[in-house]
């Protein structure tokens, strides 16, 4: 056991580990004479891995906080990295490397080693996401395989879409979450570099837990509150509109509440989601007692302070919590080459392998769900 301690804290970067009888998030586990039950706190948001005791082998994890670490211009993208051969490669251990990654900061820089890939090996690394994810979210301009280009184009291409569509243009993409116009947004993202752009075209995330801790700081309990109104922000785009709040308590949360049995190891604080993009909102309608708040939150995330830039290479990938990060890209010159793709996931009930492993969102404390209700009834 001790040796097996040792393999699995220095798998998980130097994490806090220690055994346990049973998993607190997953009813019934136990441990016996074949599978151990760890603990695996890092002082960072809790992972239970159950492993195989003969085989040496991750068998199961499972999430048991939503309080992601915060981020900023200022965090070294290292502690978020991954590196694999590719993603069709991935052990059970690595697998749990990559998850535990995700549910510390709500995304992971996955680098994939391959010497000298062809266009057909990157796009095999997309392919193979989609087990491990779930359901392709539907989007315009996605192929038969649910992947969408996302290229630098001509006007008349993209008039072809019927839609301003910033993908493929060469301008700035501010901080966004996919899908803040969809009745249901993309659960899970993954951008996938086949060729930067000589200059500029930098991708860069921002933390929502950090943008929620800022924004109690700044706004008042009524400013805050009136940003989970369910009419808090209206915004549309390709004929798709959606009012909905711009913050908003998970489903599982709500739940929770509703049966008053809130989990008293989080202090009765609740898993929280957020939609925002900042062009949509600007051109949209936005709630008089959300308006402070949105005002907050753009001058938040357009700050090159609270931005962590990373300049995707060939065959690297971002995946992304999109309830828990808003992602962007900078400008590069006009008829510049820049080649990326993007496939999204519906996780929830899709039966794919880190269903149920990974965390949503995070977490607000119990005042801040307080005053939210309240304006709520």
């Amino acid at each position: 056991l001790t040796t097996r301690t040792s393999l699995l804290a220095s798998l998980l970067h130097d994490a806090c580990v220690r055994k346990e009888g049973s998993c607190v998030a997953c009813p019934g586990s136990r441990s016996s004479r074949s599978h151990f039950t760890f603990h695996i706190s890092n002082h960072q948001p809790s992972t239970h891995i159950r492993m195989n005791a003969t085989e040496n082998s991750i068998i199961s994890t499972c999430p048991t906080d939503h309080q992601r670490e915060e981020f900023d211009g200022h965090s070294d993208v290292s502690a978020a990295t991954f590196e694999c051969h590719s993603i069709e490669s991935l052990t059970a251990k690595q697998q749990t490397e990559l998850i535990s990654i995700y549910n510390r900061f709500g995304f992971v820089l996955v680098k994939c080693t391959a010497h000298s890939p062809t266009d057909e090996d990157i796009r095999g690394n997309v392919l193979s996401l989609q087990p491990l994810l779930g359901r392709c979210a539907p989007h315009k301009r996605m192929d038969a395989d649910g992947i969408g280009p996302i290229v630098a184009s001509t006007a008349a291409a993209i008039s072809k879409w019927g839609y301003g569509a910033m993908g493929l243009t060469s301008a700035e993409f501010e901080p966004h979450t996919d899908g803040s116009f969809l009745a249901a947004p993309d659960e899970v993202l993954s951008l996938t570099c086949y060729e930067p752009a000589a200059k500029g075209g930098e991708s860069y995330v921002v933390s929502g837990a950090k943008l929620f801790s800022h924004l109690q700081e700044v706004l008042s309990e009524a400013e805050l509150a009136g940003l989970f109104l369910p009419d808090a922000v209206t915004v549309g785009n390709g004929g798709q509109t959606a009012t909905r709040p711009v913050l908003h308590i998970l489903p599982q949360e709500e739940e929770k509440r509703a049966q008053g049995n809130p989990n008293p190891k989080r202090n009765n604080n609740l898993a929280m989601a957020m939609s925002w993009r900042c062009d949509l909102v600007l051109k949209g309608q936005v709630h008089p007692e959300a308006k402070r708040g949105c005002e907050a939150i753009l001058a938040f995330v357009t700050d090159p302070v609270n931005q962590l830039s990373h300049k995707l290479q060939r065959n690297e990938m971002l995946i992304m919590d999109n309830q828990a990060v808003l992602h962007a890209r900078r400008s590069f010159p006009d008829g510049m080459p820049r080649r990326l793709a993007r496939c999204n996931f519906f996780m929830e009930g899709s039966g794919s392998a880190f269903e149920g492993h990974l965390t949503t969102g995070f977490t607000a404390d119990a005042a801040t769900t307080a005053a939210a209700a309240f304006l709520r009834g």
